[in-house]
Formats: structure tokens, sequence, C-alpha cells
């Protein structure tokens, strides 16, 4: 936005503030200490954050690179750049750090992959879906751990084809969810080898052997150059233990806003 488009909309200011209602407006013109905004769905949500950064950046004059917004859709984000475009200019917009959690860690980590403590990554690295995942867990049971398996199957007293492959599938699926559970907890395979209930609890069951499947499939997700939806957000997590990144954040983004669905 230029100078004179800039001037003109701080002096509107009160127009621009009749599109939202009083508990929107509040929400906006709030400035200071962390916030938290609770509504329901179809409330204005995405109204409020656009317009939040746009008070910001106009009325407040922060730097747009100083601004972290977070969505839980591209949608959401792509509608908050157009929206912030339309009002104050592509100036702005363009400069302003909008997306999903993972997008926006992936674009951290990426840019500080070496900084990652135990690394084995590069930039480069790719990003699977949950199905490749499983294709990845499938083979690491099937070739490194056949004789706990058959034991685990034995166990269940199945002997039969057809069911035997029903439960393998179910197997899968269980330690999936379950590495995907560990990661969004900030729980890690060495972590996990040191939480003796949990490592008790998987012996009862019969899959003792899960937390070396959890260790194998980091170890090939790595030597391959790949990470998970929860790897993002896990190394992420494990990037800001090196106090030098944390910091660097931390100063370059003095304003987070989030759009948390509930």
């Amino acid at each position: 936005m230029n100078e004179n488009k800039q001037n003109v909309f701080i002096s509107n200011i009160n127009s621009f503030l009749n599109d939202l209602n009083k508990d929107q407006k509040k929400a906006v013109l709030y400035f200071g200490n962390p916030q938290i905004v609770l509504s329901g769905a179809g409330s204005g949500k995405t109204r409020v954050l656009t317009y939040k950064i746009i008070y910001l950046l106009t009325i407040k004059n922060i730097p747009a690179e100083n601004i972290l917004a977070l969505t839980f859709t591209n949608k959401a984000a792509n509608e908050i750049k157009e929206r912030i475009a339309k009002l104050i200019g592509e100036k702005f917009s363009k400069k302003l750090v909008i997306g999903t959690f993972h997008s926006i860690f992936c674009r951290i980590l990426r840019k500080n992959i070496i900084y990652l403590k135990g690394n084995k990554y590069n930039a480069n690295f790719k990003i699977i879906i949950e199905n490749e995942s499983k294709d990845i867990i499938k083979t690491i049971i099937e070739d490194y751990f056949s004789d706990a398996l058959e034991q685990y199957l034995e166990k269940k007293g199945i002997n039969d084809n057809v069911k035997m492959k029903i439960e393998i599938k179910k197997l899968i699926n269980s330690f999936t969810e379950k590495i995907s559970f560990l990661k969004n907890n900030g729980i890690t395979y060495k972590k996990y080898f040191n939480l003796q209930k949990e490592i008790d609890k998987d012996k009862l069951h019969g899959i003792h052997f899960f937390k070396n499947v959890y260790q194998k499939y980091v170890e090939i997700c790595q030597e391959k150059n790949i990470m998970d939806f929860e790897d993002l957000l896990l190394n992420t997590f494990i990037l800001f233990n090196n106090i030098q990144i944390l910091e660097k954040y931390q100063k370059l983004f003095q304003y987070i806003l989030v759009i948390f669905l509930y």
C-alpha cells in the first residue's frame, strides 16, 4: 500500500471497524498481553484474524515480517492473504508469514536443518503421507521382525492366511497411529525406550517389539531423507531446543496469531 492509500485507510478506521460486531472489534483492537478469543463455527474467526493483522500493520506500524499467522487449512491462509492484499495492497501481504502449522514448520526446518540435533536430513527432504508411512512400517515388521510377528499371531491364535492378513493390517495401522501420537506429544523413540510402564504394556499386549519398530522407522526415514507430517512438528520442537535458533525466531515473530479449531 502506498503512503496515500495507507493514510486514507487510517483516516477511515471507524468505517473499517464498522465491518465488525462488538466482540470482533474488541478482539481486533486489543493490544498488549497474550489474548485468547473463543468462538464457534461461522462466527468470523478468519475475518477477525485478517483485520487484526491489518490493524497491527497500519495502526500499530508493526513490520509485516514480524507477524506470524498460523491456520489449520491452506484455504484459510490463502483467504487471509487475498483479503489483506485487496484491502491494503500486496506489498504487505507478500511479506506476511501466513500458513498452516505444517507448512510454516516445514519452511523453518528447510532453512535450519543443519542445526537439527542428531540430524541426518538435508534441506530437500520429502514429505510423505500416512499410507506411505504404513508401507514403511509394513516392510519393517515383515523384514526385520518376522519372528516377533509370528509369535504375536500365535498368541492371538491366528493361523488362517486371510485372518493373518487382516490382523497384520490392523497391527500396522495400530503402530502407525501410536507413532503419530507419540510424535505429537514430543516423545521420540529414545524417550520411549525410557518409558518402562509403556514398554510393560506393550509386552502385555504381545507387541514388545513396537519400540524397535519405532526406532527402525525413524532411522529409515532419515536415511531416505523423508519426513511424515508429525515429523514436521516434532523436529521443529527439537530444533527450538537450540537456543540460538529459538531466539532468532522469537525476535523475528513478535506477534503470533493462531486460528484454533475445536
